[in-house]
């Protein structure tokens, strides 16, 4: 179960005072416009009359709903509650794809592809906490998403015999950019060291992130790394260093 905020508009029967046919909304902008339009059906029957005929209906819906009620204190009231309640794993989806299908329809050229990125993000945890593989109230849960698939985020000490911190060296032609932007191609027999080694998903399974000395140096007289990472769909880690 997923706890979301919903808000009711309710209107009451006069005699009891009690809430009755209840409309339950997603966000507070829905259910004021319902509400609004419901003032204005309602202006139309119970319209205070000021002598001079049926006023026209105010700009503010709110004060519509005050006159009336002064008015006739047997006319049925509204209100609109907000409350948090859980709900079943598919109404948090309903409310997913709702959102993906206003972010879709409000985008411009130049936000799409940021909008899509962080619906992506999202589906993917989604999903994920749909099958049970993450928690999203639980801090523990390491879950990450990468082109929209969600999938549980492990970093990992050693792999393939290989450990993080350990030195190595390159028997594969290395290429990369040094922190000032500076492309660099570093032939087989380069010194380099693991800095991370980390499990994605299918089909890159474990990757192997290594920093490689370039055998440059920059202005201060420091060595120039460059950084290039190996995962399974690469091919073994002895392919391309020992």
């Amino acid at each position: 179960m997923t706890k979301v905020t919903v808000h009711v508009l309710s209107t009451c029967i006069p005699d009891e005072n009690e809430p009755c046919l209840p409309s339950v909304f997603g966000t507070l902008a829905e259910a004021e416009t319902q509400f609004a339009e419901f003032m204005r059906s309602e202006w139309e029957h119970n319209a205070p009359d000021d002598g001079d005929g049926k006023p026209p209906f105010p700009d503010d819906p709110n004060e519509a709903h005050d006159k009336m009620s002064e008015n006739n204190p047997d006319w049925g009231r509204y209100e609109i509650s907000t409350h948090r309640v859980d709900v079943p794993i598919v109404g948090k989806m309903l409310a997913m794809l709702d959102r993906i299908h206003s972010a879709l329809d409000t985008s411009t050229p130049e936000t799409l592809a940021g909008n899509t990125a962080i619906l992506f993000d999202e589906i993917g945890c989604l999903i994920a906490e749909a099958k049970g593989e993450y928690n999203p109230d639980d801090p523990a849960t390491d879950v990450k998403t990468q082109n929209g698939t969600a999938f549980k985020y492990e970093e990992l000490k050693e792999a393939f015999g290989f450990r993080v911190g350990q030195f190595v060296t390159m028997t594969c032609i290395s290429k990369g950019e040094d922190h000032e932007g500076t492309e660099h191609t570093v032939a087989p027999g380069g010194k380099g060291k693991i800095d991370r080694i980390e499990r994605l998903p299918a089909p890159q399974g474990i990757n192997i992130t290594v920093v490689i000395e370039t055998g440059k140096f920059d202005a201060d007289g420091d060595m120039l790394y460059i950084v290039n990472s190996f995962d399974e769909e690469d091919g073994h880690p002895t392919a391309f260093f020992h």
